[in-house]
């Protein structure tokens, strides 16, 4: 069968269905029609995928091309892909990835299968959690010096419960590396708010939002959930953060 109707064919199925297919085909087919897969059907496959079929299926994507694949994928994906993995295979995956994507992503992984992945790392763990614990304190820094209190909240790292001219807000600092911040990604932070103990929500992140994300706030506003996104490098985009606030107060 030529190389475009096998692609065809799996892009018709399923992709748990595709998957099997796929691995079934001898290796050096595996590796033609690797080879012609565009990332977006690459993250379908592995999305799709059974979970005890995943690693199979990276080792047939292969380190470089899945490198491409994985930095592409939205977080909150990339971490339900990791956490659905051998523990040597996810600690393969998050070593290949950029330090600062590393080690944002362990901290939204849950915390007994974050431990895990943190001891199986050992010494290069520190390193890669470095720059996001540094962003996180420097934000949080900021966050005190605007707000009249902060306390922490227990259900995700980076949430802080804040009083600003004396309405309670959640700030949630979000560390995402090189991936833009997805409507997605906001809809998953959104969903893990108290909406009875706060009257609105802002997003802090180091990414640059993505253009889904205009949409996403309208449509959690029409359900009367006051949320904006700003991006958030240092002390110098303050200024940003207290105009945000201002805007959820109106």
């Amino acid at each position: 069968m030529p190389l475009r109707d096998v692609i065809a064919m799996l892009n018709s199925v399923g992709p748990a269905y595709a998957v099997d297919d796929l691995l079934a085909m001898p290796a050096a087919r595996i590796e033609a029609v690797m080879a012609e897969l565009t990332p977006a059907e690459i993250t379908r496959l592995l999305n799709g995928s059974r979970v005890h079929r995943r690693a199979e299926l990276l080792a047939a994507i292969g380190p470089v091309r899945g490198l491409a694949v994985l930095t592409r994928m939205p977080p909150h994906e990339l971490v339900e892909l990791i956490s659905s993995l051998p523990l040597p295979v996810a600690v393969g995956v998050l070593r290949g990835m950029p330090p600062a994507s590393s080690a944002a992503l362990l901290l939204e992984i849950p915390t007994q299968r974050r431990s895990m992945l943190q001891e199986a790392l050992g010494l290069g763990q520190p390193t890669m959690e470095a720059a996001v614990s540094t962003y996180y304190r420097a934000a949080e820094m900021s966050v005190a010096r605007i707000a009249t209190g902060t306390s922490r909240l227990d259900h995700t790292p980076g949430d802080l419960l804040a009083e600003v001219m004396g309405r309670p807000f959640q700030i949630s600092i979000r560390f995402h590396g090189d991936a833009p911040y997805t409507g997605d990604d906001l809809r998953l932070v959104a969903g893990r708010v108290d909406w009875r103990r706060v009257m609105g929500m802002l997003v802090l992140t180091n990414a640059t939002p993505a253009d889904t994300i205009a949409g996403v706030i309208r449509e959690l506003r029409h359900y009367g959930h006051a949320v904006d996104v700003v991006r958030w490098l240092n002390e110098a985009d303050d200024g940003v953060m207290k105009r945000a606030l201002v805007r959820l107060l109106t």
